[in-house]
């Protein structure tokens, strides 16, 4: 902040640094040096008092505004989440500052409230309510900066591979078309959900018999021949009946969502399909049928190099997961070269 007459009127004039540290100046009106002094003096006198101290805010302090601001822009069910989450985590932060919470802070919570019992999907939830509170919070200036980052649990993947019955289950219960299309495909060329949601239109070639899978955890593409099973899958998905097809859009995704281009996400498709095994009250998650086609290759002896071809596996390692062997096999191996 300096003073300068360095101008044709010779005015003083005051230049200084405003809120956003953009350059500013302002005129005194003046061409007397005592008197731009004293401009000088009673300019930083009035910012000095219109400077406010930011108090620290706890959780306790925010918990009402931000509840006010949730009933008016979301539904009860959210509030009562909110309201919720709020008693949890006061009760476990204590009536400490926002800016005081760290990631060990999160990180404690986390085991806090596996040993309580809670699963997975359960800490999860609340941590996205842990993590909406203080992002609203910044939101209203309550705080400046998050101190921590939420990193939220994975679940163990579930190596279950279905049994006959169980897929017989599975199948009969599905009422969606999409969703069943989308099953009897994963399950018949031992896809993951990743690939079953990408696969197009254009990806299918009945001509050839052949469908392309692009596999996105390996980068590569598979050819998948298309035999009558999956070829039954394939028109119903599309929407071919009787050898009529209809103009279709060949990069519109195999399984998109109504009167859409757009696809289904992973996330959609996972839970839609684990509500099913919940009705049915059968372990397991979408990945379970990809292993379920693979265990069934294997268990009907087919050659490990085709059940790789299949699955798009490039190592034995990998595939060893899919391999159950008990005492039994091994007895009747044993009894074969006695």
């Amino acid at each position: 902040m300096f003073l300068s007459n360095k101008n044709k009127s010779k005015i003083y004039r005051l230049f200084y640094l405003n809120e956003s540290g953009k350059r500013t100046c302002i005129s005194t009106g003046s061409k007397s040096k005592a008197e731009a002094l004293n401009f000088l003096k009673n300019f930083n006198e009035n910012i000095k008092s219109k400077k406010v101290i930011k108090r620290n805010y706890t959780l306790s302090d925010i918990q009402k505004p931000i509840l006010e601001v949730i009933k008016t822009n979301f539904s009860k069910k959210n509030l009562e989440g909110y309201n919720l989450q709020f008693r949890k985590l006061i009760n476990f932060l204590g009536n400490r500052f926002l800016e005081n919470v760290i990631q060990s802070d999160v990180e404690s919570y986390k085991k806090m409230r596996i040993e309580a019992g809670l699963k997975i999907p359960s800490v999860n939830n609340e941590l996205r309510y842990f993590n909406a509170i203080f992002s609203k919070a910044k939101e209203l200036n309550y705080i400046d900066k998050i101190n921590f980052k939420i990193r939220y649990l994975k679940e163990p993947e579930q190596n279950k591979a279905f049994s006959d019955s169980e897929i017989s289950l599975i199948l009969e219960s599905i009422q969606d078309k999409q969703l069943y299309n989308m099953v009897k495909l994963t399950l018949l060329c031992c896809l993951r959900i990743s690939e079953t949601v990408n696969i197009k239109i254009s990806d299918v070639n009945f001509e050839n018999k052949e469908l392309k899978i692009y596999q996105h955890k390996t980068n590569q593409t598979k050819i998948i021949p298309v035999i009558e099973s999956i070829e039954t899958v394939l028109k119903s998905a599309i929407g071919i009946h009787d050898n009529i097809i209809e103009l279709i859009n060949p990069e519109r995704y195999l399984f998109n969502k109504p009167n859409s281009n757009y696809k289904f996400s992973e996330n959609y498709i996972s839970h839609k399909f684990k509500r099913v095994l919940r009705q049915l009250n059968i372990q397991g998650n979408f990945h379970s049928l990809r292993h379920s086609g693979i265990s069934l290759l294997i268990k009907k002896n087919v050659p490990i190099p085709i059940v790789m071809r299949i699955s798009g596996h490039k190592s034995m390692s990998a595939l060893q997961k899919y391999f159950n062997i008990n005492m039994e096999a091994v007895k009747e191996a044993l009894s074969k070269i006695s």
